[in-house]
């Protein structure tokens, strides 16, 4: 059962902090000086404290319950908690809870300046101590904790298709019997000692695991040093361990998985493991030249190989799909934030344009190029949303049309940002700040669907069987035709706007007009236009990469 972060304690938080704004550092009346005032507020203020109290233990009481759960991203709530622990140690938060009480119940806290600017100073302290708990508890580390997880199956995952290619050559030339012995068995032990160390056992100085109750030696266990035989010691007493000491069962192994390793991964290391002890048995059939036998143990240790090979298969595809999920949803939350940001840039681009419009000069005065500098910075703040959402889409890199359209998305903001500034209000910015609008609109369409439409994927196939799989090849952020959609949308806006630019450049010169603003307004125009040649090149390719199956995952 998944154990959720409860909000409540995030509110908590969020409460003292709003209260510490509106409550301890206004400006207080004459009058505040009373005892009666002063004493609320420390009253007040020490309950704040002993809630503080209670807070940092249920905190400390989730964090037990989430490293006890199997789940990792539990297991990353739990370090979140012990880091915001931490945190409150070394800022010396409850001192300055403590500090704060002591300074309220001062006769003259109200009354002497210095102490009521100790007080607002200790409080404006325990908001920032506040705020910076409320980040790291808020903060999501199964991003990176998936990554990580990610990577080490992957490795894993290679290493184990190496070993399996290894084995199958060591089993043919034991079937062919062609190899010398000398030779097989040097091959067999290096593959059996490949294995052991992906599965995390340590081989002993003989290069492989002792048989049950034997030392290094092939004597029996029992029989110690000293003269101690059959577990007791010479003087026939039993082999208790003395005060202190503990004497740990033999067969008692500690756990050799990694704390945070999912179970598919400690099932396939285990997997691994016990295919190592039938390699120990093909090398011991060898030695004694029983290669028939040998085989058997060799196809039974590639069966628990590819076993383990199929579960790291499924592990890496489990953890693909969540890997879309979160970035499909943070996408998504992306380009709802960006479309919001247009929509009132566009909105106040109209107001401004009918302000303008609205003026016996027609022409923009003072105020007006003020407020296109404002909006224009507003459009700046939206450009770098914008990239910031590009850059996830290109680290993913399975959506390449998608982040070509993502691109020229922002190129357009660009163009708009600048447009702004210099206060052109027009049909022409407001016309591409509504593509901009559209095509926001489309790709949150586009992600909906496909965080609607994923499905986890059938397991890879059997290992062995039909070659080695790719869980990742299949698996794209955005359905092919989707992109494709997005692209077609694309191309039909850049044709709209060069007839549009073309109606408006009409064949002029920046030579035909003496007005330097004139001039100007064409020259962007034929730079406009220009780009827009660019910018057919750039889909020509993206298209022609879709075709090719260049946004297959790596």
């Amino acid at each position: 059962m998944r154990i959720l972060f409860p909000a409540s304690l995030l509110g908590l938080l969020i409460v003292w902090v709003s209260f510490g704004r509106t409550d301890s550092s206004k400006t207080l009346p004459p009058n505040s000086s009373s005892s009666t005032n002063r004493n609320e507020a420390a009253t007040t203020q020490d309950r704040l404290r002993r809630e503080f109290d209670e807070l940092k233990q249920s905190l400390l009481r989730l964090k037990q319950r989430l490293e006890l759960s199997p789940r990792p991203e539990d297991k990353s709530r739990a370090h979140a908690i012990e880091a915001a622990l931490a945190l409150v140690a070394r800022q010396g938060t409850d001192g300055k809870f403590t500090t704060l009480v002591k300074n309220l119940r001062q006769s003259d806290a109200f009354a002497n300046l210095d102490t009521m600017q100790q007080v607002m100073n200790r409080n404006q302290e325990l908001r920032e101590d506040l705020r910076k708990l409320i980040e790291i508890l808020a903060k999501d580390n199964r991003e990176d904790q998936l990554r990580k997880e990610k990577e080490d199956a992957l490795k894993t995952l290679e290493k184990l298709r190496e070993i399996i290619g290894k084995q199958e050559r060591v089993k043919a030339n034991t079937d062919l019997g062609k190899a010398a012995k000398e030779d097989l068995i040097k091959a067999q032990k290096k593959v059996s000692d490949q294995t052991k160390e992906l599965a995390g056992s340590k081989a002993s100085k003989s290069g492989k695991d002792l048989p049950d109750g034997k030392d290094k030696d092939g004597k029996d266990k029992d029989v110690k040093e000293g003269g101690k035989e059959g577990g007791k010691p010479k003087d026939g007493k039993s082999g208790e361990s003395k005060p202190g000491q503990s004497n740990p069962p033999e067969d008692k192994k500690p756990d050799e998985s990694a704390p945070n390793e999912s179970g598919e991964q400690a099932q396939a290391k285990k997997q691994i493991k016990e295919a190592t002890k039938d390699q120990d048995k093909a090398e011991d059939k060898i030695k004694k030249g029983d290669n028939p036998g040998a085989s058997q143990d060799q196809q039974q240790a590639l069966d628990k190989l590819k076993q383990a090979q199929k579960k790291l298969e499924e592990l890496l595809q489990q953890l693909r799909e969540e890997e879309l999920k979160q970035m499909l949803a943070k996408l998504q939350a992306r380009c709802e934030k960006l479309l919001n940001m247009q929509i009132a840039v566009k909105t106040s681009t109209e107001e401004l344009d009918k302000a303008i419009g609205s003026l016996s000069t027609k022409k923009p005065g003072r105020a007006e190029d003020q407020r296109g500098l404002e909006l224009g910075d507003a459009e700046d703040a939206i450009v770098r949303e914008a990239t910031a959402a590009i850059t996830l889409i290109e680290q993913e890199g399975t959506a390449i049309a998608f982040a070509e359209v993502f691109g020229q998305v922002r190129t357009d903001m660009i163009l708009v940002a600048g447009k702004l500034k210099k206060t052109e209000v027009g049909e022409i910015t407001q016309g591409v700040e509504t593509e901009i609008i559209d095509t926001l609109k489309e790709m949150i369409g586009a992600l909906k669907k496909a965080r609607q439409d994923q499905k986890p994927k059938p397991k890879p196939n059997e290992a062995g069987k039909g070659g080695e799989s790719n869980p990742n090849n299949d698996q794209r952020l955005l359905d092919q035709i989707a992109e494709l959609k997005m692209v077609r949308s694309l191309q039909a806006r850049l044709n709209q706007r060069t007839v549009v630019y073309g109606k408006q450049l009409n064949g002029e010169q920046p030579s035909t007009s003496t007005d330097s603003k004139e001039q100007e307004r064409i020259e962007t125009l034929r730079r406009d236009l220009f780009d827009l040649g660019q910018r057919q090149v750039k889909i020509t390719k993206v298209t022609r990469d879709m075709a090719l199956g260049r946004n297959k995952a790596q």
